[in-house]
């Protein structure tokens, strides 16, 4: 089974009133998402916050909307995306995007 098709498998059970569907969609992409936004961020906490941000948006997108989700990954990532510039626009600062090559350079302390 495909993993576009399992996410709408997911979304639908969660619709249709299944309590773990919608749980198994969030441990499917937890942690990368917390890591797309935790790239952009300067905090654990707020990348933490900011991530629960972005599944509770997309739980209330699929309760709300009629609207199929093609493609679930992508819709997960266009929502953190939008929530990380929100914020930058609230704080009135400038966005940080690091790049692969960025991230590498990078020393790490925790030698």
């Amino acid at each position: 089974m495909s993993d576009s098709f399992n996410d709408k498998f997911l979304i639908a059970g969660s619709l249709a009133g299944d309590d773990q569907a919608f749980g198994k969609l969030y441990d499917k992409y937890i942690d990368e998402i917390y890591r797309f936004i935790l790239m952009r961020v300067r905090s654990k906490e707020e990348a933490q916050d900011l991530t629960n941000e972005v599944f509770l948006k997309i739980w209330q997108y699929i309760n709300n909307n009629d609207t199929d989700i093609d493609n679930v990954r992508a819709f997960l990532y266009r929502i953190a995306r939008n929530i990380v510039i929100d914020k930058y626009r609230k704080s009135g600062k400038e966005l940080l995007a690091l790049d692969e090559d960025m991230i590498e350079s990078i020393p790490d302390e925790s030698l």
